[in-house]
């Protein structure tokens, strides 16, 4: 019995101990199956992170936000990848060597396995968590700070009237302000002004714009709001929209609604806006040129008036505009009186102003004549004065294609972003640019015009570039002048339902665009009309006679109707003079019709849907631009495009590529192509199209973005080099490459089109790639490097070089080659390369390899490296002096980064006349460096000399191993200066912005060096667990320490008096555990003139934020922080006051004291506090508790005393009965409910080996 429980002991023992001990041995046995498994893990890892990437790149293309866990998941990966790469690269080949050298090391061989396995189950846990169900949400909506103000001016009366309406805002009983003036007074400009200020001074969380117009459309006006909110409707109906609208507003505590532009009352409610009673948080700002209208809208409406401005300052602002010369004896007594009929409109005054600015005093004595004389046509739009003014500017407006284009945009409805390309087309049509030979040379006098134009204030920029706008009091103007001087009929976009009560119309142009007209007359007698728009309305179908009485029509705009299938009309064939026809976003089964229009020059189908591009379209034969941009036809026949013989532009992305690219070969006026094809192959091999300007070819690249060509640019992907020789030509001309996962480039870029024995000897084609200015390459995994020697000579034009995710690349310019050799005396020309970008290149050791004292990058201003763990240096010190231009470095997630400049050259420092070493990077600005683990210094103690005199901003993250900034000199070079060489300084004085992040350090500046930052404003120190000080004492102990510091002692100190930090503003410090104050009264007492904000969170051991003054410390008077708003302390479990010195301390400018989280904090100074001593104290959060009582030190005695009361009345453990229980313990289980009893207290932490064991 005895026996068989011995038995039934020792298996159980057994099996305890065999299966760990199989185990460790099959650490052993599977070393190569551990290792190989680790390898294909990293791999699969890697494609998912590829995957990941993709997707958020496509997401960065469509403008939407990526996800906090995707940006997290990715940089956890690279470095998870970047960490295992380095271990099967270093750790595992040296093992192997050993082994297969006969001297096996089997400790180090069990322990790699052993890793090996733990690595590989991260790695499956990393590919696990990172499948995503989608990586982005949409971007958040444009808010209020994306509105373009203009020029605001703060005169007298518009500062006044900002006064006013804040004031009113901050008022609890107005809901509603209401700013009313004449047209051109700048009312919009002043909202747009207030909404800003409004959001940055926290009065809202929230602040929308839509501008109402004149013709009150509510689906327009809720669209507005709800795109500034990011609101997308799923309902159709207006009253729907109203009821989304309104409880998306309601979820907004504070808001802040601006309806601009309003002439009558306006339905709240059926737009969707809560007001008064609903909705007490939502407050709206109004402007009218009436100001009946601000009562009619809601109750509690403050009315506020915008004035004119005073003569005084209509002058200043008038002189601003028509220049200095107008302060001439002979011309001042006129252009005051040309000023003075201006009434005080800031829109008159400008357009006035800049009218007249270039002319001599006769053309300025004349226009003060006619304004004094001018006697507008009645239009109660538009004040007489400011119509006068208006009109006075478009008389001296220079061309008659600048007057034209100026009139073209008023047939566009109000507030309407106005496309620069459809004003081309509509004056090509109408015959404005009879002088030009080509659509490229009307494009540019168009483009031209528009400047001008811009310049008189006639025009304004649009949303968006190759957009413009027209200020609805010109526009009314300008309409007023179109139709008494051209016969022009405006109605667009004025709701118009049925089409106008007139039989006939004796106008040259009529637009109706942006109406809801569903039905068109039968007949319609326009003999004279030559332009008719009627794009985005509701119509179904046009009556077959409809457009037999307008023969002399040369513009016809259709686009977006909803013709839904419908054929063309019959009568559409009558229309034989027609030059541009535009028939987007529309759906037809037949267009065969427009093989009559024998005239037509310009035919856009952008959009539309069409059984089948008919033959008779080849018959257009003086046909200049087809658009046939994301138009989906089924069937383009044979020889229909090359038909168009006349053809100079032709946009083709994102159409049907069935079809014959090789027609191309007949289209000898081509001088524009936009062009997606599946593959290169498409191509024709004889392709030749030597008279392209611009051109924007997609080969296998999908580009979301219909953009329309403003370069010479090629999109590559997945596609096989060698190219065909189709291609050659147009690389030839390229000015814009992108490359993306080519198949062949198996060495360099000399791969494409063949040019691979150009790296053996062989001259490459003169034009190759010498056009190129910008080049991006991205997942090329076979690709060794980018620019060997003898294509370095053809990228001198290069001015943009982007590398991403190739994992091959070694090198991106190999200077070292036969080329270089032979051409011993070259000098080659400095390299325009001004922004140079790589991002995941795993493999990259060098970017400049070689003997680069040839070159020059004189004009490089960026630079930014990002996943290359192989890589030790940026620069080599030869490269490092011509970098004059360089402005922005940025280092990220190098693990095997070591510095910036390489140590490569014996000779490198370049001397002047005088013997002073030359400067080094004389304008670097920006320096980030963040995941460099094993970098000790940024600088070599030579190069970094007399350099960094620009730096503004400086951050370094996460780099444990950091010792300084700049590096010590060694014995040689200490030497080297002992015969009186002159070495300057390093001189920090302009670094504005300092962030230091995850570093190893004790101490981040001296006494001394902390007077040489005088210009720093903002400093921000995380996470450095082992920071004591952040400015050492004046006689320190730790001179041998080598994380004392990161500051080299020669830096310049400009102060030689007290002060430091004399201009910082915010300074930020958490998770600083070691760290046990902030200031010493002496640095407080110099540093506090302009500091804002203070803000310390998770710093366990901090005792005060000023420490009690030590022995031999003056502190003379009291400690001042004069412009200090906000002090904020949070989780500071070891802070017992903001200072137990006995100072007098003084906040003239503090608001706010947010503390939480500072359980042993007794009093907030140890000398007494008043009110006097913080005048503006408005808000004291104690724990998330807002306290009334202005006087700091009694909140918090108070909260301590009432804190200490139920401590003495809890039975918890107290801290002698810990150290009883404890001391009891030494080397013995302690019962867990014993440990259990005492855990709340943090002392725990701190003390040494407890065991815990089990009870029964």
């Amino acid at each position: 019995m005895a026996m068989d429980f011995v038995v039934a002991i020792a298996a159980k023992i057994g099996e305890y101990l065999v299966a760990p001990i199989g185990r460790e041995l099959g650490y052993l046995i599977h070393y190569n199956k551990n290792v190989e498994n680790l390898r294909k893990q990293v791999q699969s890892l890697i494609e998912s992170r590829q995957g990941v990437q993709g997707s958020v790149q496509a997401a960065r293309r469509n403008g939407e936000e990526i996800k906090a866990d995707v940006e997290k998941w990715l940089t956890s990966v690279e470095g998870v990848t970047s960490e295992v790469e380095m271990f099967l690269g270093d750790d595992v080949k040296f093992n192997k060597k050993c082994f297969s050298g006969g001297c096996p090391d089997w400790d180090s061989r069990y322990r790699l396995s052993k890793e090996a396995k733990k690595k590989s189950l991260i790695l499956i846990e990393h590919r696990e968590d990172g499948k995503f169900d989608s990586v982005s949400f949409p971007a958040p909506p444009p808010g209020i700070e994306s509105i373009p103000a203009g020029d605001f001016e703060a005169f007298e009366s518009t500062e006044s009237t900002m006064e006013e309406i804040m004031e009113a805002l901050k008022d609890a009983e107005t809901n509603m302000v209401g700013v009313y003036g004449m047209g051109g007074v700048g009312k919009t400009t002043l909202v747009k002004k207030v909404g800003k200020w409004a959001k940055e001074d926290k009065l809202f969380d929230e602040v929308v714009m839509a501008v109402v117009s004149q013709t009150q459309n509510l689906r327009d006006i809720q669209g507005q709001i709800a795109d500034r909110l990011g609101l997308k409707f799923d309902v159709e109906t207006e009253p729907g929209r109203a009821d989304r609208l309104r409880s998306r507003l309601m979820n907004e505590k504070r808001i802040l609604v601006i309806l601009d532009d309003v002439w009558e009352k306006l339905n709240l409610d059926a737009v969707g806006i809560p007001f008064g009673d609903d909705h007490k948080g939502c407050k709206i700002v109004l402007t009218t040129r009436r100001q009946e209208v601000c009562y009619k809208i809601g109750i509690q409406t403050k009315a506020i008036p915008l004035n004119v401005l005073s003569e005084d300052d209509s002058w200043n602002f008038f002189r601003k505009y028509a220049g200095q010369a107008v302060d001439s004896p002979p011309l001042n007594v006129v252009a005051r009186e040309v000023a003075k009929y201006c009434g005080g409109l800031p829109m008159a005054l400008v357009t006035v102003g800049r009218a007249l600015g270039d002319e001599d005093i006769k053309e300025w004595k004349k226009a003060a004549s006619r304004l004094k004389e001018f006697k507008a046509t009645h239009n109660e739009d538009v004040d007489q004065d400011v119509f006068s003014c208006l009109k006075l500017s478009y008389d001296y407006v220079k061309g008659e294609e600048t007057k034209s284009c100026f009139l073209l945009c008023c047939l566009f409805p109000e507030d309407h972003d106005i496309d620069i390309q459809v004003l081309v087309r509509y004056g090509m049509g109408q015959g404005l640019f009879q002088n030009e030979e080509t659509i490229e040379e009307a494009r540019g006098i168009t483009h031209t015009a528009i400047k001008s134009l811009k310049a008189s204030c006639l025009l304004l920029d649009g949303y968006k570039e190759g957009f413009v706008k027209m200020h609805d009091v010109v526009r009314h103007a300008a309409i007023s002048i179109a139709s008494k001087d051209k016969h022009m009929w405006v109605r667009s976009g004025v709701s118009l339902k049925e089409w106008p009560n007139k039989p006939t119309f004796k106008d040259r142009v009529i637009s109706l665009m942006y109406n809801i007209i569903q039905k068109l007359p039968n007949e319609l007698e326009c003999p004279k009309l030559e332009t008719l728009l009627l794009q985005e309305n509701d119509l179904h179908f046009a009556p077959e006679a409809f457009f037999k009485g307008m023969e002399a029509l040369r513009v016809l705009d259709l686009s977006g109707q909803l013709f839904l299938g419908y054929d063309l009309p019959a009568s559409f064939g009558s229309l034989k003079n027609l030059r541009t026809l535009h028939l987007n976003n529309l759906m037809f089964k037949d267009i065969s019709i427009l093989g009559e229009l024998k005239e037509l020059e310009i035919l856009s189908l952008f959009g539309s849907r069409i059984k089948e591009l008919p033959r008779e379209i080849g018959k257009l034969t003086k046909l200049r631009l087809l658009d046939m941009t994301s138009c989906v036809i089924g069937n383009i026949p044979p020889n229909v495009i090359s038909s168009l013989s006349k053809l100079e532009e032709l946009y083709m992305r994102g159409s049907s590529n069935n079809w014959k690219v090789a027609e191309l070969n007949s289209l000898g006026c081509l001088t524009i192509l936009s062009l997606e094809i599946l593959d290169v192959e498409c191509l024709p091999k004889d392709l030749r199209l030597p008279n392209l300007k611009r051109f924007n070819i997609s080969a296998g690249y999908i580009i979301d973005i219909i953009d329309y060509p403003t370069s010479k640019t090629m999109y590559l992907s997945n596609s096989k080099f060698p190219l065909a020789d189709a291609i050659e030509g147009l690389l030839e001309n390229t000015e814009m490459l992108y490359l993306r996962n080519v198949k062949g480039l198996n060495n360099n870029l000399l791969d494409i089109n063949g040019l691979k024995e150009s790296c053996h000897g062989l001259s490459l084609p003169s034009q190759s790639f010498q056009n190129l200015k910008v080049m991006v390459v991205e997942w090329c995994d076979i690709l060794l490097n980018v620019g060997p020697a003898n294509l370095l000579q053809r990228l001198q034009n290069l001015e943009e070089l982007e590398i991403r995710n190739c994992h091959a690349l070694e090198i991106v310019f190999n200077l070292e080659g036969k080329w270089l050799v032979e051409e011993k005396n070259i000098v080659l020309q400095p390299y325009r390369l001004r922004e140079l970008r790589l991002n995941g290149l795993p493999g990259l050791m060098h970017i400049w390899k070689g003997p680069n004292h040839i070159v020059s990058f004189e004009n490089l201003k960026v630079v930014s490296v990002k996943r290359c763990e192989r890589l030790r240096n940026i620069f080599s010190p030869a490269l490092a002096t011509s970098l004059l231009q360089l402005e922005k470095l940025e280092i990220s997630n190098c693990s095997g980064f070591k510095g910036i400049v390489s140590k490569e050259e014996d000779q490198v420092e370049q001397e002047d006349s005088n013997r002073n070493v030359v400067l080094t990077f004389p304008n670097l600005k920006i320096l980030k460096v963040e995941r460099c683990p094993v970098l000790r210094n940024l600088f070599s103690s030579t190069l970094a000399r007399g350099g960094l005199p620009q730096l503004r901003e400086l951050s370094i993250e996460w780099c444990s191993e950091l010792e300084e900034i700049i590096a010590k000199e060694d014995e040689e070079e200490k030497t080297s200066y002992l015969k009186g060489l002159h070495r300057p300084p390093i001189c920090l004085d302009n670094l504005k912005f300092l962030k230091i992040d995850g570093c190893n350090l004790k101490c981040l500046f001296s006494f001394t060096l902390a007077q040489g930052h005088p210009r720093l404003e903002k400093l921000e120190i995380s996470y450095c667990c082992n920071l004591e000080e952040i400015v050492a004492k004046e006689k320190d102990g730790h001179k041998e320490d080598k994380k004392i510091g990161i500051w080299r002692k020669d830096l310049c100190a400009f102060n030689t008096g007290p002060a430091c930090f004399e201009n910082l503003k915010i300074l930020n410090v958490e998770f600083c555990s070691k760290l046990k104050n902030i200031f010493s009264p002496s640095i407080a007492q110099c540093l506090g003139f302009q500091l804002e904000v203070l803000r310390i969170v998770y710093c366990d051991f901090m005792e005060d934020v000023v420490s009690k003054e030590k022995e031999g410390e003056e502190v003379m008077g009291k400690i001042v922080f004069p412009k200090l708003k906000t002090i904020d302390l949070f989780s500071l479990h070891g802070l017992r006051s903001f200072c137990s010195g006995n100072f007098s301390f003084e906040w003239p400018s503090l608001e706010q004291v947010l503390l939480s989280d500072c359980p042993q904090m007794e009093t907030f100074t140890a000398a007494a506090l008043g009110i006097r001593s913080t005048p503006k104290l408005k808000k004291i959060t104690l724990d998330g508790e807002k306290i009334l009582s202005m006087d700091l030190n009694t909140v918090i005695q108070n909260r301590f005393k009432g804190e200490r009361k139920v401590d003495e009345d809890d039975e918890s453990t107290s801290e002698s009965e810990i150290q009883e229980v404890l001391s009891k313990s030494k080397g013995e289980s302690t019962p867990i409910s014993q440990i259990q009893k005492v855990l709340h207290y943090k002392l725990l932490l701190n003390l040494p080996n407890v065991l815990v064991a089990k009870e029964d």
